[in-house]
């Protein structure tokens, strides 16, 4: 059996050295990927928190003013909860 020459064990070095670093470049890219659209998801889970959030309060007030309206046009000076 003939042993392979010393030059091509050498290309088989490089070329597996070469893979593991291109598999390790993608690992990096698909991380910082991953990374980047979470926060971006977060994001826009805040912002739509916020926006639930005001409509709330924009709801309450409606109703608030609406009891206040009403209590006065029955004549009820005061304001009672």
């Amino acid at each position: 059996m003939r042993r392979p020459c010393p030059r091509v064990r050498r290309q088989r070095g490089i070329a597996l050295l070469t893979a593991v670093v291109l598999v390790a470049l993608a690992t990096v890219v698909a991380t910082a990927i991953a990374f980047d659209t979470t926060l971006a998801a977060r994001r826009g889970g805040g912002g739509a928190a916020y926006d639930e959030a005001v409509q709330i309060a924009t709801g309450a007030e409606a109703i608030a003013a609406y009891a206040i309206v009403e209590q006065r046009r029955q004549g009820n000076a005061a304001i009672h909860g």
